[in-house]
């Protein structure tokens, strides 16, 4: 404890007053809550702490209700937020095509224009050639599944199947009443929340890219944002305490050089993983080829699981694809072989360069864990969120260690 911290936790003149004022300042903003906001709290504590920050505990308290406001405020507008922090991963995204352009001499402005320009061409081509067809095929998916779950449960009331399973010493009076009351209806129940289920899924993203598209301010932020963002990135290290700039300069330049490479990398894989899956599969007479390859392209970015779930939708459909199926399989699985091997041994290595390093066990760890607490979205983000984790871990016991080595010196 230092001098401060001495006098004024060993003055009990000074520690009663200010122990009673802290409790009688919560007590009125319990009888005060319903107008307490976020806001009014913050300030209070803001306002109560000022005095002391000197203190280590107390500037603790300070940041840490700062931090937790923030999360409040980000969380709260979400929505109003979206097209701001869309803008700006696009800015990130693409500067380094923007610097690229102005060693060509290009003006900045320039530059930042035609990769808007491009950009929203290449959306706009996709809107009106690829989703229709992606939709058409996605309608079809649903009418397949439910014809052939209607062929499965008339094969079921037809009475072929209680014949061979009385071959196996199944009763056949058992077998008809578990079959034809609790099968069937199960499976009608089953087919109806999968395709309500479905529906809604693809309903939610539609209204999301809907909204999205209706946003027309997005392309305009994104050209300032890229336009200006040499001086964005010089405002904020100005913001930086200079007592930290050193270590938070190098900490966020780790940062860039692993989750630049990383997203830029794994969403120009990913683009060119669903491109070949679509082409192939198509090829090989495969149907709804699209919406395979555009599956396969998204769950590329999951590992593992992402895999297993497009290959398994992909035999699914091949058993459903026409004669010869053995070979449609067949198909399917050099389709998929041969588009592992390209991206570990091609696409991975110059386009992704250095990985991760995420050992495998942490890696199926980290998609269990954040796929468990957010879902679909928890395993897109399980990746680079490990790999920021483990980075900061690393800089921080890094310099740890060279500051102990200091003090030792």
């Amino acid at each position: 404890m230092d001098k401060d911290q001495k006098e004024i936790f060993g003055n009990y003149s000074v520690l009663i007053p200010l122990i009673g004022g802290i409790l009688l300042s919560g007590l009125l903003l319990f009888t005060i809550q319903s107008v307490v906001t976020p806001f009014l709290v913050i300030a209070s504590i803001e306002f109560l702490l000022y005095p002391i920050r000197q203190l280590r505990l107390a500037k603790r308290i300070m940041w840490l209700a700062f931090l937790l406001f923030l999360a409040w405020f980000l969380f709260e507008l979400g929505g109003i937020l979206l097209p701001f922090i869309i803008s700006f991963l696009l800015a990130y995204l693409f500067n380094p095509l923007v610097l690229k352009l102005e060693l060509l001499h290009f003006p900045r402005w320039l530059s930042s224009l035609l990769v808007i320009i491009v950009l929203i061409t290449i959306i706009a081509a996709g809107i009106v050639f690829i989703m229709p067809i992606a939709i058409q095929q996605f309608d079809s998916v649903l009418s397949t599944v439910s014809d052939k779950t209607n062929q499965i449960v008339t094969f079921i009331k037809d009475g072929r199947v209680f014949v061979w399973l009385s071959h196996y010493g199944i009763p056949v009076d058992y077998s008809k009443e578990l079959l034809t009351q609790q099968l069937s209806s199960r499976l009608e129940v089953l087919l109806k929340n999968f395709l309500v289920s479905t529906l809604s899924f693809f309903s939610s993203i539609s209204n999301i890219i809907t909204q999205i598209i209706n946003l027309l301010i997005i392309p305009f932020l994104t050209f300032y944002l890229l336009k200006d963002f040499p001086t964005i990135l010089k405002t904020f290290k100005e913001w930086i305490p200079h007592v930290r700039k050193d270590f938070f300069l190098h900490y966020f330049s780790e940062v860039d050089k692993l989750m630049g490479k990383y997203l830029r990398g794994a969403l120009t894989v990913a683009l060119i993983h669903g491109t070949l899956a679509a082409i192939l599969l198509s090829l090989f007479g495969i149907n709804y080829a699209v919406m395979l390859g555009m599956i396969a392209g998204a769950l590329s970015l999951i590992p593992f699981v992402g895999l297993f779930i497009s290959l398994s939708l992909s035999l699914i459909v091949a058993l459903f694809s026409g004669d010869p199926v053995w070979l449609k399989v067949v198909f399917v699985f050099v389709t998929y072989g041969f588009m592992q091997m390209l991206e570990a041994f091609v696409l991975s290595p110059y386009i992704l360069g250095k990985q991760v390093g995420l050992h495998p066990v942490l890696l199926i760890l980290s998609l269990m864990v954040f796929g468990y607490f957010a879902g679909f979205l928890g395993l897109l983000i399980a990746v680079p969120s490990t790999s920021l984790i483990v980075l900061t871990v690393k800089i921080l016991s890094h310099h740890r260690n060279s500051k102990i080595a200091e003090d030792a010196v």
